[in-house]
């Protein structure tokens, strides 16, 4: 039955493509290939990579093209499905890369290259189960430090510390190089935060988004969403429209988070762009202290102040707050859960699939008389004038997450060292990597 489905859904894809629907057809093929076992059969394999060739080929994505047409040629060569496999990971379609990589796998099984190549295509897919449980099968993880370490993480990203924990003693048995400490360093910290989040008593179950993303970001998550919660969303949002009153909930539960843990900024600095800049003016008026564009070298203690990362235009920015700095906090307002930005914020308000901004231009709303959706324009009010529109606002309903349980995440790991401390806790070293996903799940697009 499976069989015939994945044919049925094949020849689906071929008529989109005969068609000219290439979106849909190539929609259909990542569908299909979702599975990964779905190229077992060589002469459905044969058929789905000519497809995918062509697909290419339409897309103008020419050198992909050619190497799934080798594969097409050679569908038992590993190294040409390795090369394509590869090159489709690199253009981040990494449903597609794992499905042939899987493939390759099969054929030349227990090759390093490949195994690692395939766990990163299904961790940046979120399938972390199926990627622990690939490179545990291929036994790598016994004796290469790069699988012990990609199966560490991918079991504690399914909540299993166990297993991550296994792999970390592993990993202190090989030779110590920069890359083995840096993966062991990474483990560590993860576990250690999720240790000390746990002897403060704060459960570390399928629904504690914010206790896990502490202990696997090292970031304060301010605010849960109360839509679909706890199913299918778990505190997560998959599309929002953000508000003055969300960012006024926001920016209270920044205060009185700061003042738990004893401090209190001197000041804010906006990123460089206007959402960061209203932002950071309604901040600065929240906590009575100066406000400041941002400029380059300023290494004060400073409360650093962005709606979104992926909005900041300045890479001389980004680079900067890469780095820890003594008492400089870094709060961003809204953070990506599946395609998250390169570095974990100290505080962040809430976690998104997509979002929109309420007066930069492109929030959604219904026309009354025609029933069109509707993209609003920039408002062209003075961005002091909607500063003050959010700090004007009466406290919204605080969601799923007292403002409390944020408070207790933070004094359980306020006493760790610097080398495994929450990014609130550091004053040098880079901060720490942003994950996606994670034992908590919620629904996606």
């Amino acid at each position: 039955m499976l069989a015939f489905m994945q044919t049925e859904r094949l020849r689906l894809a071929q008529d989109h493509f005969s068609e000219g629907r290439t979106k849909e057809a190539y929609g259909e093929m990542r569908g299909l290939l979702t599975d990964l076992k779905s190229l077992e059969d060589d002469a459905f394999a044969q058929e789905a990579l000519g497809l995918l060739a062509a697909l290419s080929d339409g897309f103008g994505a020419t050198e992909i093209a050619g190497r799934l047409r080798v594969c097409t040629s050679q569908p038992d060569n590993p190294q040409a499905l390795f090369d394509a496999g590869c090159a489709l990971a690199e253009e981040q379609q990494f449903t597609i890369a794992a499905a042939i990589l899987f493939r390759c796998n099969q054929l030349a099984p227990a090759q390093p290259p490949v195994v690692t190549e395939l766990a990163a295509c299904l961790e940046r897919e979120m399938r972390y189960r199926e990627s622990a449980l690939l490179v545990d099968q291929s036994g790598l993880a016994e004796h290469d430090p790069i699988c012990a370490y990609l199966s560490g993480l991918s079991w504690l990203m399914c909540g299993d510390r166990m297993r991550a924990r296994e792999r970390a003693r592993q990993l202190r048995a090989h030779a110590p190089s920069e890359r083995t400490l840096f993966m062991l360093d990474a483990l560590d910290g993860m576990l250690t935060r999720a240790d000390a989040i746990e002897r403060a008593g704060i459960a570390l179950d399928d629904l504690a988004l914010t206790a896990w993303h502490a202990a696997l970001s090292g970031s304060l998550l301010l605010h849960e969403s109360e839509h679909g919660y706890p199913e299918p969303m778990r505190g997560r949002y998959a599309f929002v429209q953000d508000s003055a009153p969300l960012e006024r909930l926001a920016l209270e539960r920044l205060r009185v988070v700061l003042e738990a843990i004893g401090e209190r900024p001197p000041r804010v600095i906006a990123a460089p762009d206007r959402a960061s800049h209203i932002l950071a003016l309604a901040a600065a008026g929240m906590f009575g202290v100066a406000y400041e564009p941002w400029r380059e070298s300023d290494e004060q203690p400073g409360l650093f102040v962005a709606w979104r990362m992926e909005s900041v235009e300045s890479d001389s920015f980004l680079r900067a707050l890469h780095t820890h700095r003594p008492r400089q906090r870094l709060f961003v307002h809204a953070s990506s859960w599946t395609e998250p930005f390169a570095y974990a914020p100290d505080f962040t308000s809430l976690l998104h699939q997509f979002i929109a901004h309420p007066w930069t231009g492109g929030a959604m709303s219904i026309d009354e008389a025609t029933g069109q959706l509707m993209h609003s324009e920039p408002d062209p009010r003075r961005d002091e004038e909607l500063a003050a529109e959010i700090l004007a606002q009466p406290l919204p309903e605080p969601g799923p997450t007292p403002t409390e349980l944020v408070v207790s995440v933070a004094r359980a790991l306020a006493p760790l060292s610097e080398a495994h401390a929450a990014g609130a806790f550091r004053t040098s070293g880079h901060r720490l990597y942003q994950r996606a996903g994670g034992p908590v799940e919620s629904n996606r697009f």
